[in-house]
């Protein structure tokens, strides 16, 4: 069978052509489809990561910053005071990690929610007895406190835990 030089496409090329494009449009979608659900997923995580990384060094530079004898620890909660009473508290919240600063005694304290989705938040001290405290100061005891500890527990049992040293007070 020759071709003439005069004929034209037959429908059957038209036809395979038109599969041949089809299926390459169906697997450049699938491919862009699967692309797009993963970027998706990857950028949701790495919001959660900047927001946990966010909150802790937040934490680690307002205790830097923080003298041993200015920290107190009750409950879930951790104060830091300071001079002009001005005060720093981290506090759980219902579902999130708040850090509240401003005058303790006014009604226009400044909250920040540092992490959301949370089930649990807990600080302890690790003092000169060589013993961690959960509450602090500790009571008819001359201890200083060398760092603080936070944990928090994320709502799928993750828990994240930031250590800070602290500066001790210079003894006479």
């Amino acid at each position: 069978m020759t071709r003439d030089s005069q004929s034209g496409i037959t429908l059957v090329e038209i036809l395979v052509a038109l599969v041949i494009f089809a299926l390459v449009g169906l697997a450049s979608f699938t491919t862009l489809d699967t692309i797009l659900r993963a970027q998706n997923q990857t950028d949701g995580r790495l919001d959660r990561l900047a927001e946990i990384d966010r909150s802790l060094t937040l934490f680690g530079r307002d205790l830097t910053q923080a003298t041993a004898g200015t920290i107190g620890i009750s409950g879930d909660q951790l104060t830091l005071d300071s001079a002009g009473n001005v005060a720093l508290r981290y506090l759980h919240d219902e579902k999130s990690l708040v850090r509240e600063s401003g005058d303790p005694n006014a009604e226009d304290r400044l909250n920040q929610i540092l992490l959301s989705d949370i089930d649990n938040v807990s600080f302890r001290i690790f003092a000169t007895d060589q013993a961690w405290h959960d509450v602090w100061p500790v009571a008819a005891q001359d201890l200083d406190a060398i760092a603080v500890e936070l944990r928090v527990t994320l709502a799928q049992d993750t828990v994240i835990a930031k250590l800070v040293q602290l500066t001790l007070p210079v003894r006479e």
